[in-house]
């Protein structure tokens, strides 16, 4: 039985009116004119959850919407077309997401107080209206609107917009020409749309902080005049599958922070990258495409100029062959990432000090031996060399251990770790190089670590057969790291034991 809802006198002096969807108790039905008769109607909300299947239906249509509304959220909203009579001069905001439209109506609408559209998830919306008269509006949301095919020309004149969402919007292949500056838009995203390319004018996105083109399958290149965008903080390109080069950068970009390019097309990088002198996250997982030389690959020698750069990201690059001898310039970097690059053998001599460093991560990668001058990553706190078969297998492996040994982190617990050698125990034969041997390639020990990093109680593995042992090793005097890794040890030596 489906509930039918007429006009009934008094509605006049309604101006607020919620209609929920889980309070129903059957289907409603509503009547064409439903809203006629309520011309002071200023809020109408009508949602759906996905809880349930019961529905605010309108079988004969609607004929009308009070001029008067100021907020009108209809999800779902089941028609093609909104009343062709209503006049939205006073909407502040307009919420039909996920709804059966495929256009708003014809022709130019007064559009003067909108601030917000939201048309999320409108599978069969064609196209969107002219929003020249729109001047007002700050965010338009069409997220996933999969029909969609073009924007006005006029959405290049919003002075006011901030927020522009047209990702999943997999039909849109070009946006129109930025004709003037838009001076107020910050973010725009077009992840997984169907962009082939941006337009040249997009120099007048002179206020923009966030372009996101992660997934666009179609994206082959991006304009010159991109470097122009000096307000640009992050530029996304992950997944960018035929994207092969980026353009030059002839001037400074000082303030763009992160620049994603994982698991994209390129092969190389700009010689002018140095021009990001603002850069602080750089990320290039899996781009196995990667190359600067006919016989090797490499990152360009110019990178050392990113005196600002705190991420480094290279996971994954299967053909990156070698590192600049730059990098140990990089004064600001925290993290350096190239596990699974198989083909990196070598890193670069480190002739100075590296304060900063605290993570680097090696895992996986073809990496046989580390630099004499490894002892220079006096920050160092993360090492990661976990399945590194060349470096398992090289004749150098004493070296590394060797190296490891003069680590700045490592040097309050060699009084300790050196007194771990016990005959008995097939891991701890060979004393303090067995004992580093097992925290970098003991997935126990790693395991633990971490547990100690989550505040556990490492420093309570107890054994009473190592009584002796312990009191020796878990000195109170000593700081937090020492007694983690002490335990560590003493944990994974007796169960190596037993």
């Amino acid at each position: 039985m489906c509930a039918y809802v007429v006009v009934f006198p008094g509605t006049e002096i309604v101006q607020g009116m919620s209609l929920n969807s889980h309070e129903l108790e059957s289907d409603l039905e509503l009547d064409p004119l439903v809203f006629k008769a309520m011309f002071n109607l200023k809020y109408l909300s009508v949602t759906h959850y996905y809880c349930t299947t019961k529905r605010s239906n309108l079988p004969q249509g609607l004929r009308f919407l009070p001029d008067e509304l100021r907020y009108l959220c209809w999800n779902h909203y089941p028609l093609r077309t909104l009343p062709p009579n209503f006049k939205p001069q006073n909407l502040v905001e307009l919420n039909l997401w996920r709804s059966k439209l495929e256009k708003l109506w014809d022709g130019v609408q007064n559009f003067g107080s909108l601030k917000v559209l939201h048309l999320e998830e409108s599978e069969n919306l064609i196209e969107i209206p002219n929003l020249s008269q729109a001047l007002k509006v700050e965010k338009i949301y069409l997220t996933g609107c999969t029909s969609l095919k073009r924007l006005p020309s006029s959405i290049g004149k919003l002075k006011s917009l901030q927020l522009l969402h047209l990702d999943r919007c997999s039909k849109l292949e070009y946006l129109p020409e930025i004709s003037e500056p838009m001076p107020n838009l910050r973010m725009l995203n077009l992840s997984e749309s169907g962009i082939i390319g941006l337009p040249k004018s997009i120099y007048n996105l002179i206020g923009i902080e966030s372009l996101v083109l992660n997934g666009c399958q179609n994206l082959k290149s991006l304009p010159t005049s991109i470097r122009e965008l000096k307000s640009l903080k992050e530029l996304r390109l992950s997944f960018c599958s035929k994207l092969e080069y980026l353009p030059e950068i002839l001037e400074p970009m000082p303030n763009l922070r992160v620049l994603e390019l994982s698991e994209s097309g390129i092969i190389d990088l700009p010689k002018s990258i140095y021009n990001l002198i603002g850069i602080e996250s750089f990320v290039l997982n899996e781009c196995q495409n990667l190359k600067s030389l006919p016989t090797t690959i490499c990152l360009p020698e110019s990178i050392y100029n990113l005196i600002g750069i705190e991420s480094l990201v290279l996971i994954g690059c299967q053909n990156l062959r070698s590192l600049p001898t730059s990098i140990p310039e990089l004064k600001s970097l925290k993290e350096l990432r190239l596990s699974f690059c198989s083909k990196l053998e070598h890193l670069p001599e480190i002739l100075e000090p590296m304060p900063n460093l605290k993570v680097l991560d090696l895992s996986e990668s073809g990496i046989k031996d580390l630099p004499k001058s490894t002892y220079n990553l006096i920050g160092i706190e993360s090492l990661v060399l976990n399945e590194c078969q060349k470096s398992q297998e090289s004749s150098n492996q004493h070296l590394i251990l060797e190296q490891l040994r003069h680590f700045q982190y490592d040097l309050p617990v060699r009084a300790a770790l050196k007194h771990a050698c016990d005959t008995s125990c097939p891991l701890c034969g060979s004393g303090l190089e067995s004992a580093i041997h097992l925290f970098l390639f003991g997935k126990r020990v790693r395991l633990l670590w971490f547990m100690s990093q989550w505040h556990l109680r490492t420093d309570s593995l107890l054994y009473d057969s190592m009584a002796s042992f312990l009191e020796i090793v878990l000195d109170r005097n000593y700081d937090r790291d020492f007694l983690v890794y002490a335990s560590l040890l003493v944990d994974t030596v007796w169960r190596a034991r037993n």
